[in-house]
């Protein structure tokens, strides 16, 4: 799985890339290993935390969004919940995971 994380008026630092890469790994039951992710983590001006994960593919765009006040693992982790749900809500709806067509 190709996973792209670019930050928005912060830094990544090598902790938050691993903990995105380690927590992402779960998705490849979900999607195919040639499945793109981009994961985009800004830091707003009042301080507050937010995490955006987008899985462009076949006609369909899955997206969840997460924002906390100061903790940023606790938005990749709400983000990552989200996703899992959605690709689950996905799956009961075309009968199958929607990249595996």
């Amino acid at each position: 799985m190709k996973t792209t994380i670019t930050g928005k008026d912060m830094v990544i630092s090598n902790a938050i890339s691993e903990r995105v890469l380690k927590k992402t790994a779960k998705m490849e039951r979900y999607l195919d290993p040639n499945t793109e992710l981009l994961v985009r983590l800004t830091k707003k001006k009042d301080g507050r935390r937010k995490c955006e994960i987008t899985v462009p593919f076949d006609g369909v765009t899955l997206r969840a969004e997460a924002s906390s006040d100061d903790n940023l693992y606790v938005c990749i982790d709400q983000a990552l919940a989200k996703l899992e749900r959605l690709a689950d809500l996905v799956k009961k709806h075309y009968g199958k995971y929607p990249i595996i067509y």
